[in-house]
């Protein structure tokens, strides 16, 4: 049942927290964790569970809290929770296509979740509809296994995945001709226009969901990673409708 789901996954958020300082409060008789190059030691309880983990993706003060793994295709998480399990609610997945290693990745990292009642899972994305939202809502915190990053959102738009002239969820691996024009692209489309540059180079986030405005509708955010050196500050203020 959906409450089960709600239930764990509420247990599930407690086994990630980017706060928590993994040299500390060690249990000297625990086994440790055989993580990958690399890794995170905080993934050590969620590497535990499922080896597929990539990362945790958070949308703060909303209910947007969740693992994210990797299958070996799109369809192997869209109903299996994080232990593989049937579960109606999934887990949020990186597309399986895109490549997310210690010294390389794709320079757009497109991540699926479905869109439940009661904004369950990725259904927070379809608030940013409302500029008020996003002004409270600017930033995406998503930690891979490899690295703490914030996020500025840069577009929330309506799609079509079947419309040939702009396929979103194939623009992965980009060259900078590609990356400018998808850039320009989701600018476009956005219920917004956000105050927060983007250059090639940049890292982006791509996250989709189910919506309902007509068949297969589905409502995509991206964003971009903050910089080195930069921070996570955004002036939302200078945020406007887009016509």
């Amino acid at each position: 049942t959906r409450h089960k789901s709600d239930v764990l996954y509420d247990q599930v958020a407690t086994l990630y927290d980017r706060d928590k300082d993994t040299t500390a409060n060690a249990d000297p008789e625990e086994e440790p964790v055989n993580l990958p190059p690399g890794y995170n030691a905080k993934f050590a309880d969620l590497y535990q569970i499922n080896p597929d983990i990539k990362g945790y993706i958070e949308i703060q003060g909303t209910n947007l809290s969740f693992p994210v793994v990797q299958g070996k295709d799109n369809d192997e998480y869209l109903y299996h929770n994080i232990y593989k399990k049937y579960d109606i609610y999934g887990v949020p997945f990186l597309d399986y296509r895109c490549t997310l290693e210690q010294d390389k990745t794709s320079n757009n990292l497109l991540i699926y979740g479905h869109h439940m009642n009661g904004k369950r899972v990725f259904g927070q994305i379809t608030n940013y509809k409302d500029l008020s939202f996003y002004q409270q809502h600017p930033i995406v915190n998503f930690d891979s296994v490899y690295e703490e990053a914030d996020w500025k959102i840069i577009s929330v738009f309506l799609a079509d995945p079947e419309d040939q002239s702009f396929q979103y969820q194939n623009f992965l691996d980009m060259d900078e001709q590609t990356f400018n024009s998808y850039v320009q692209q989701v600018r476009d489309r956005s219920y917004f226009d956000a105050d927060v540059d983007v250059q090639y180079g940049d890292q982006l986030l791509t996250l989709s969901t189910c919506s309902y405005e007509f068949t297969d509708a589905r409502t995509v955010l991206v964003a971009r990673k903050v910089r080195e050196g930069e921070t996570s500050d955004v002036n939302v203020n200078n945020a406007a409708v887009n016509n």
